[in-house]
């Protein structure tokens, strides 16, 4: 595994600008609705001490990182008044991870650095008054929880950490699976049905995606992850996952209402053979993103891998990633660049 360590990036450098004349966009503003006339907010966070060579993660620089960059994206002084411009204390909490593919890293320091971002997340809200009991981390299935470190607990009152179901995925002879909605959502010429967990138990979400490669749609990154929110995710891997695919699927009406908040988990990247995590082309990238704007989160999270695809003598996937384009025609996000305000924080 190549792990040279990560140095700023020039296209950072070049896009971030000054916090001043930023619209501070009201809660209950939706991010199918937002307008592109307004640039997107994205917090860049970045230390070089944050995690090894062996994956292995500094909890107490991670936390840091966490609450630096809720105060920096919602630009309050105080954790309490940072998170709750996000959620109420209220809030039933979704926080969905991205377990697809881990199981090369099973039994190395890798597969604990998720965990330890959900809890530093939880750790920060908890400091807000959100309690963690009002919380459930979630996927697509039991089985990938726990291949990233997860112990399942589904008892209320606490903390939950579960799948939509038991299995890796719902078996093709059957229609329908106890986990997901028994309501079909039009998307495009298909329809799909979302977990339950999304569409009766969250009233809030912050998506949780990696930050890797994918070999049909480019990235697969925050709004590829809600292919873990559907009950047939293979039936939209057509053109890229385009014919229908990404765009469609968060433009149901569940995801964009319920959609808060991205929390991107760049800590390590992986820029070929994705999703599938391999060893052998992974780095240590030391960094979170956040933002609103998944559209946005993932534009950025794009030309970290392409750098490193053209550092390791690959052609870049940009091309491929066009449900980023697709999905900023239907008013999900910028896509562009020129359009994104990325603060940088280095801790």
């Amino acid at each position: 595994m190549k792990n040279k360590k990560h140095t700023r990036r020039k296209f950072i450098k070049k896009t971030a600008v000054g916090t001043a004349g930023l619209l501070v966009l009201p809660r209950i503003k939706l991010f199918g609705l937002r307008s592109l006339k307004e640039k997107s907010k994205v917090v860049f966070a970045h230390s070089k001490q944050v995690i090894d060579d062996s994956g292995k993660v500094n909890p107490d620089i991670l936390q840091l990182m966490i609450d630096q960059s809720i105060l920096k994206l919602s630009e309050k002084d105080q954790l309490n008044e940072a998170w709750q411009r996000y959620f109420r204390t209220d809030d039933i909490i979704g926080m969905k991870v991205n377990g697809n593919s881990y199981s090369q890293l099973e039994g190395t320091p890798m597969v604990e650095h998720f965990p330890l971002i959900t809890r530093g997340i939880l750790n920060s809200l908890n400091r807000a008054g959100i309690s963690e009991s009002n919380a459930i981390i979630w996927e697509r299935s039991d089985v990938e929880l726990q291949t990233m470190g997860y112990t399942i607990q589904k008892e209320k009152g606490k903390l939950r950490i579960l799948g939509t179901h038991i299995e890796r995925r719902p078996s093709a002879s059957e229609n329908y699976q106890p986990g997901f909605s028994s309501i079909d959502q039009a998307t495009g010429e298909k329809t799909t049905r979302l977990s339950n967990i999304l569409e009766k138990d969250c009233t809030a979400l912050i998506n949780l995606p990696a930050l890797k490669s994918h070999r049909l749609a480019g990235i697969t990154g925050a709004l590829k992850n809600h292919y873990g929110s559907i009950d047939n995710p293979r039936e939209f891997h057509d053109d890229d996952c385009c014919n229908p695919g990404v765009a469609e699927i968060n433009n149901i009406q569940t995801i964009r209402e319920k959609h808060k908040l991205v929390i991107c988990n760049a800590l390590m990247g992986l820029w070929e053979g994705g999703p599938r995590w391999n060893l052998a082309n992974m780095w240590m990238e030391g960094s979170l993103i956040f933002g609103e704007d998944p559209v946005a989160v993932d534009a950025v999270m794009l030309k970290l891998v392409d750098e490193k695809r053209i550092e390791a003598g690959l052609e870049p996937v940009a091309k491929r990633a066009k449900h980023l384009q697709l999905s900023e025609e239907i008013g999900l996000g910028n896509s562009k660049l020129e359009n994104i305000e990325i603060i940088n924080l280095t801790i």
